[in-house]
């Protein structure tokens, strides 16, 4: 026995006009989340729109009269759109084989007779399935990098919206459900049972597996920050230290005892040159570096007025950064003194630390320490390998 006609078209067309709907906001999110970058964005961006074509073919069958067509029409077309999708996107197995199952069972059940919709409905189980396994194993045998969803759209909007999509077609069904002879309400009876306890443990295990996947991105993220953490901090301390080190070597107060116009070549000078020079090259635990590649590379002392009186290097850093905190906060304060990084030249970095330098317990000048650049750069290349 068929359905009534009168109800029969009506409820095609609402299934062809709900699936309809459904193609056009994926073909508006398509287009939104501008996917150009994915290759197979265009392949997904057709498939879409002749699906969504051959709903609106199917509903216009429906409105004329003729339900049997459209049920047709949008049978095949789910079918082959579930299967299609499986291959272009990643991970959407799960939602989209439900979506199948169910948009085919309710053409099916509101457009053809009985004994036919058993069959087709038991085919749309199968098509179901089939999408999940090509949804599996198309990795390993299509050529084309599948598209990944973000995790919002994969882990909240795919669910909600599946959800929505199946609760409004298994409405078409209900409606019809008492008209259903005893062994098709079996066949939709079991299947509920066994599909809808299978659909919620398969998003709770998806979602579980996701979660999971990003507690352990999270755990390893913050392990290796904490490395660099320690690292710098035993970089810095390392380089401090040794500023400071070099700091108290006896020839630096012999330098600043001299008048300004006195120290340029003098004996004095030449020996506190000699004296930073011969400091041996720190150890820094956890850093590889080659022997010769010093971590101090330069000097400059200051004298109680900011005035250069000794360098160890061919050049004096930045005038403004020597004006500033490296040479007040040890002048001032009496306590060691690290620079943000500065860029000189083309584009080296450069960190500089200062320490004050004491004679009898007063503070007569500022040694300040330059580091060599390509310990930045070998420390940042370490903790990111």
């Amino acid at each position: 026995m068929k359905p009534p006609a009168d109800a029969s078209r009506s409820d095609t067309s609402l299934a062809a006009g709900l699936l309809l709907t459904a193609a056009g906001l994926a073909l508006a999110f398509t287009a939104a989340a501008n996917l150009r970058a994915s290759p197979v964005a265009p392949a997904l961006a057709i498939s879409l729109a002749v699906f969504a074509a051959a709903a609106g073919a199917a509903l216009a069958l429906a409105r004329t009269g003729r339900p049997l067509a459209a049920a047709g029409v949008l049978i095949g077309s789910v079918g082959a759109l579930g299967l299609v999708l499986a291959a272009l996107v990643a991970d959407i197995g799960v939602p989209l084989g439900f979506v199948v199952a169910v948009a085919i069972a309710t053409a099916a059940g509101v457009a053809l007779d009985r004994a036919p919709a058993r069959f087709v409905i038991l085919g749309g189980v199968i098509t179901a399935a089939l999408t999940m396994l090509v949804d599996l194993f198309i990795d390993t045998l299509a050529p084309w990098p599948r598209l990944v969803l973000e995790a919002p759209v994969h882990d909240t909007y795919l669910p909600a919206a599946t959800a929505g999509l199946i609760l409004l077609l298994a409405g078409l069904i209900a409606r019809r459900f008492p008209s259903y002879r005893l062994s098709t309400k079996l066949l939709i009876g079991f299947l509920s049972v066994a599909l809808v306890p299978l659909t919620l443990v398969s998003v709770w295990n998806d979602l579980a597996a996701s979660a999971a996947l990003r507690a352990s991105a999270s755990q390893s993220l913050l392990a290796a920050a904490a490395q660099t953490a320690a690292t710098l901090e035993s970089f810095v301390g390392t380089a401090a230290n040794a500023v400071q080190t070099a700091g108290q070597l006896p020839a630096l107060t012999a330098v600043l005892r001299l008048a300004p116009a006195a120290r340029p070549g003098s004996a004095a000078e030449q020996q506190a040159k000699a004296g930073l020079n011969g400091l041996p090259n720190p150890i820094l635990p956890n850093i590889s570096a080659r022997p010769e590649t010093r971590l101090i590379q330069a000097y400059v002392l200051l004298d109680a007025q900011g005035r250069p009186a000794a360098s160890t290097a061919p050049g004096l850093p930045p005038a403004d950064l020597l004006a500033g905190d490296l040479f007040t906060v040890p002048r001032n304060l009496g306590r060691g003194y690290a620079s943000p990084v500065v860029f000189v030249g083309a584009g080296q970095a450069r960190l500089y630390f200062s320490t004050p330098v004491r004679d009898a317990g007063q503070i007569t000048g500022v040694l300040v320490g330059e580091v060599n650049g390509a310990w930045l750069q070998r420390l940042i290349v370490q903790n990111n390998t």
